[in-house]
């Protein structure tokens, strides 16, 4: 089927309105990285790059979590770094739920410039997602995040956007947390080089 779908997404021309982008993702979320799904991450890269709609916060969620089976292919890359003025333009607050989605595709997104531009570009929504909503709220959409970071092993850069955020929220389940994620990465020394612009340790 995705092969199929393939050149008649390269033939589209009709503009990509955000709904369509975050949805054409978003089916994507089990496809897993094979290289049908890789070609239709390829052809879609043109149609996320030339939609001018504003991204609200869903469409964002959706797109993000819609790769988190894709793998850190070069096609991957490609949208992230396609989705990052769409990611940084979105006026919408976040909302624990969006949040968590959103941070989906990070146990797969790897070590590239790509995944760090987009951790880059969501750092300013959490920040004010964390300021808006309780400490519990934020907990609750982190968890298993760092439940699979610790079970699973994750990036450096990845483990440190997770202890920033951890970082600035109070109460014990966030004490609880940051200490799990802190002694399953272990001391990367200076983490503030693997944390997005703005970030510091």
């Amino acid at each position: 089927v995705l092969a199929a779908l393939v050149p008649h997404i390269q033939r589209c021309k009709e503009a990509f309105k955000v709904q369509a982008v975050g949805a054409s993702l978003y089916g994507l979320q089990r496809c897993g990285d094979s290289q049908e799904a890789r070609d239709v991450l390829a052809a879609l890269v043109p149609h996320i790059q030339k939609c001018e709609g504003a991204f609200t916060r869903q469409s964002v969620s959706n797109s993000l979590h819609g790769l988190q089976r894709c793998g850190d292919s070069q096609e991957a890359r490609d949208v992230l770094a396609a989705l990052v003025p769409h990611i940084q333009k979105c006026s919408e607050a976040f909302t624990p739920q969006v949040f968590k989605h959103s941070l989906n595709w990070m146990q797969h997104g790897g070590e590239s410039q790509e995944a760090r531009d987009v951790l880059a570009a969501l750092a300013p929504h959490i920040k004010r997602c964390a300021e808006s909503f309780s400490s519990h709220e934020m907990v609750s959409a982190l968890s298993s995040h760092v439940r699979d970071a610790v079970k699973k092993g994750t990036h450096t850069h990845t483990a440190a956007f997770l202890r920033e955020v951890l970082s600035v929220m109070e109460g014990e389940e966030a004490g609880y947390l940051l200490s799990a994620l802190s002694a399953s990465v272990g001391d990367h020394g200076d983490s503030s080089t693997s944390l997005p612009v703005g970030w510091s340790a």
